[in-house]
């Protein structure tokens, strides 16, 4: 008997591990749920903030900064989540009523954060932005620049996803970036989209930067991209200013 036992035990708790994380997620009980999973190449953190190294800053000094996990706490509500914070790096403080889902897969966890971002109330979708892109999985730019074109998105969360997007390296983000740059109707979403264009090293986002400040019609857009230019070092910046200053 005690054989059959334990493998009814094996047999049925294959299935409960197997499922999905945003399903765990729904069938935990209201409150807190916490889960962890390996960062991307080049974040790190104390526990709290954090910081990327990706684009190789030689000044960058992080002693005791460790290279994840990325946790995430959920605070859930009927099988909705409500609330959502996210660390890098540390331990999770004791704390009675919790769910906790250990570590679970990066990208599974990224899922889950970018259908938040989709669905969850706005400010759950704006926070779950950053864990999403700390996961160490593939670049989720596709995703990010559905966000950024939806208007029907809080500008909170279009926001996020235009600034995450100008750190992709993919050139496909850099024209979306450019597309809304010169196309959403917003002005703050239009100049959010300058500062991304600027945050790449991408030598095309450079060109989309000066067709903006040569023939944006909105003035604002315009004194944005002149200004990230000027911070972008580019000899062919600096033939923009002559060219301006000498008309």
């Amino acid at each position: 008997m005690r054989t059959l036992a334990l493998l009814a035990c094996v047999v049925f708790a294959g299935p409960v591990l197997a499922q999905p994380l945003a399903r765990r997620v729904e069938a935990a009980p209201d409150g807190a749920v916490r889960l962890s999973y390996p960062a991307h190449e080049g974040v790190c953190g104390k526990g709290g903030n954090y910081w990327s190294r990706d684009r190789g800053d030689d000044n960058w000094t992080g002693a005791g900064c460790e290279a994840g996990p990325v946790r995430v706490q959920l605070e859930t509500q009927g099988g909705a989540v409500v609330r959502l914070r996210s660390y890098v790096g540390g331990n999770w403080l004791p704390r009675s009523g919790v769910t906790d889902l250990g570590d679970v897969d990066a990208g599974e966890a990224q899922s889950l954060l970018l259908d938040l971002a989709k669905t969850a109330s706005p400010r759950v979708a704006a926070d779950a932005l950053t864990p999403a892109v700390l996961a160490a999985a593939p670049d989720p730019w596709q995703r990010l620049l559905e966000l950024s074109r939806d208007p029907s998105r809080a500008e909170d969360v279009r926001k996020q996803s235009i600034f995450w997007l100008g750190q992709s390296a993919a050139r496909e983000a850099t024209a979306g970036l450019a597309a809304i740059a010169e196309g959403d109707p917003a002005t703050e979403l239009q100049k959010t989209a300058v500062f991304a264009l600027s945050q790449g090293r991408d030598p095309a986002r450079v060109d989309e930067l000066m067709k903006v400040a040569k023939a944006h019609r909105n003035p604002e857009v315009v004194k944005s991209a002149l200004f990230w230019l000027a911070q972008s070092e580019d000899p062919r910046a600096v033939g923009l200013f002559e060219e301006i200053l000498t008309r």
